[in-house]
């Protein structure tokens, strides 16, 4: 029975195709198989050295990219399956593990502007749990999906110490504990497009508390003032303030610090209602309704 030559090589040979490619190494039964370097192109500007299996590459290897890219490391049935380091021709290198061809988990740094990742990937994107620090020493801990922060569970660090916990929806924080730094004061609730919307909490430096509606990072909606006195307001607000603003008379309210304005209700540390009406500027505009001494 006859057989074509170019099946049967075996042992240390090279091989020249027609699409311009050279072969040069091990042969096994008319396959590439053991330590070769293959070239690629007509331009020859792509290579491989390392080693093979039934002319594909398998185990250890080095390939060299036309565009300057360089990747060492664990090759299977042709892809890049394993550990291995992906250094860009820019100076980004990743580190980590690979499956199929693609990154699987791993470190990435980014030279140009001084970021890392260590973390899962899919698809190419920062993908699962990960950890970022930035150029500006901010750090990000938490879960990613297509290359963008989303999920629960997640940490985001700024340089001054605020930090917020919670969750992340395509980049942005959704709804979470906001706490700024030196215990200036923190907010626990809901966020748009990074800004306090929706309902949510909020505690000031001086003890005051606020529950109620935001919106565009302002107290805007009902909502009730705990003022660090023990005083109660309950009411209306509209951009910090409450509402259908006037000059007023002064009660003693205004050892109080705030400044909101609107309808409300006004309690002493008893819970009795020492005022039901109209606040400006965080004074009753009418008279007192209960014991105001």
């Amino acid at each position: 029975m006859h057989h074509d030559a170019r099946f049967l090589r075996d042992g240390l040979g090279t091989m020249r195709y027609a699409s311009g490619e050279v072969y040069k190494g091990d042969w096994h039964v008319g396959q590439r198989s053991g330590r070769g370097e293959m070239i690629y192109g007509t331009d020859k500007t792509n290579r491989y050295i390392g080693s093979w299996m039934n002319s594909k590459k398998h185990g250890p290897g080095t390939f060299y990219f036309g565009n300057g890219d360089i990747f060492v490391g664990e090759w299977s049935r042709g892809n890049m399956h394993g550990r291995g380091q992906y250094i860009f021709a820019c100076g980004d290198s990743f580190i980590g593990f690979y499956s199929n061809g693609k990154k699987d988990h791993g470190d990435y740094y980014f030279t140009q502007n001084d970021t890392d990742y260590r973390g899962n990937w899919r698809d190419e994107h920062f993908d699962g749990r990960g950890s970022t620090r930035y150029s500006n020493n901010e750090t990000y801990l938490g879960n990613w999906m297509q290359g963008k922060r989303h999920g629960r569970d997640s940490c985001y660090v700024w340089p001054s110490g605020s930090r917020f916990n919670g969750t992340f929806e395509h980049g942005q924080l959704r709804k979470g504990l906001y706490r700024s730094a030196n215990n200036m004061g923190e907010y626990e609730g809901s966020f748009v497009h990074g800004r306090r919307c929706g309902i949510g909490l909020a505690r000031f430096d001086d003890g005051s508390v606020y529950r109620g509606q935001f919106q565009h990072d302002r107290m805007h909606g009902s909502g009730s003032y705990k003022f660090p006195c023990g005083s109660l307001y309950i009411g209306n607000y509209v951009k910090n303030k409450r509402d259908n603003p006037r000059r007023l008379r002064e009660y003693p309210i205004q050892r109080c610090r705030f400044s909101g304005h609107g309808w409300g209700l006004l309690k002493d540390q008893t819970g009795e209602v020492i005022y039901q009406g109209i606040f400006v500027d965080g004074q009753p505009r009418d008279e007192c309704v209960g014991n105001t001494s």
